[in-house]
């Protein structure tokens, strides 16, 4: 997932810094490769499908053995990718413990996720290192991109977004993590009302989706545009000044931009969500209320009852922080 990728970036930072010498190689899906294309502290990528062939696994393998790596790290702890850190070789190997497949076998070094703090995953992937030193407070996402990328993006501010504009990303491919479209509308409006452009954020096949906010939005909203690819949206991101919407990539791509923002959370937000941020606020169901350094409300009601009013109030503290 996007997400995972972008909080996988400060460990792949902090293994570069604490060993400069070396070279630090990425196994990713193809769609979340262009996170490290740009990445001054990655050698080479590794990408393989989520559905790839046995022959496309071997040629990945074959192509991991030819590094002798020394090291090797499963930040996911699924069968998939125990096995293929078992595969690349490595002398050391480190992961989540969990069974026996997924423990002795394939690593030798491992920890149980359970008793691991649960905390933010960019920190704990961090703590899974198990290295003093680690610093534990670098925990800023990146996601570089090419200069034809950030001229893509000035281009799209000049054409859809040259005034205060508020990144909105009201769906999601989880239809249990999508707030009302109508609460949506209603936030969009008031921020019409404080100056701010929406620019609803969507990826392909989910306009229709979207145009269920926009339908009943009373203010108008960009919603036609060619779509961006990922880095292209990432440098969009960086040109808006707010994020409003729901968990997701747009979410993390917001984060990474250092965005003012506000998210809704169907799930715990504490994994998703960086520690002692004033301007990067959540809004959850208490129903997944967990010890949280992160800044926010946990209201009693299920997720698709969380009252507009509830989320405005996070919005106009961000406002505030913001100026």
């Amino acid at each position: 997932m996007l997400g995972d990728s972008l909080l996988a970036t400060p460990l792949v930072r902090q293994l570069k810094r604490i060993y400069p010498e070396a070279e630090v190689d990425l196994l990713c899906q193809p769609q979340n490769g262009a996170i490290f294309l740009y990445s001054p502290h990655v050698a080479q990528r590794h990408l393989l499908r989520r559905k790839a062939s046995a022959g496309e696994i071997w040629s990945v393998v074959r192509a991991m053995r030819e590094r002798r790596y020394d090291l090797a790290i499963d930040l996911h702890g699924i069968p998939k990718t125990a096995w293929l850190t078992l595969a690349s070789g490595a002398k050391r190997r480190i992961g989540y413990r969990k069974w026996l497949a997924r423990g002795p076998l394939c690593y030798t070094e491992s920890t149980p996720r359970d008793q691991m703090p649960y905390e933010y995953n960019a920190r704990r992937n961090l703590r899974l290192l198990g290295d003093g030193r680690v610093d534990y407070d670098d925990v800023d996402l990146e996601f570089p991109i090419s200069s034809e990328d950030e001229a893509f993006a000035d281009q799209f501010k000049a054409d859809h977004i040259p005034g205060r504009t508020v990144a909105m990303y009201v769906i999601s491919q989880d239809p249990d993590k999508i707030w009302p479209p109508e609460r949506f509308a209603q936030i969009a409006d008031r921020l019409s009302e404080r100056g701010y452009t929406p620019l609803m954020v969507y990826g392909p096949g989910q306009e229709q989706a979207t145009r269920e906010v926009t339908d009943r939005m009373k203010s108008p909203a960009v919603v036609d545009y060619p779509m961006p690819t990922f880095p292209q949206l990432m440098g969009v991101m960086r040109r808006c000044d707010l994020f409003v919407g729901n968990d997701g990539g747009p979410h993390h791509l917001a984060a990474t931009a250092g965005l003012p923002m506000v998210s809704l959370f169907q799930i715990s937000p504490v994994e998703w969500t960086r520690p002692h941020r004033e301007h990067q606020r959540f809004v959850a169901p208490s129903e997944v209320q967990t010890p949280c350094e992160s800044c926010g409300t946990f209201v009693d009601r299920p997720f698709k009852e969380i009252p507009t009013d509830v989320v405005w109030e996070e919005v106009e503290r961000v406002l505030e922080n913001i100026g």
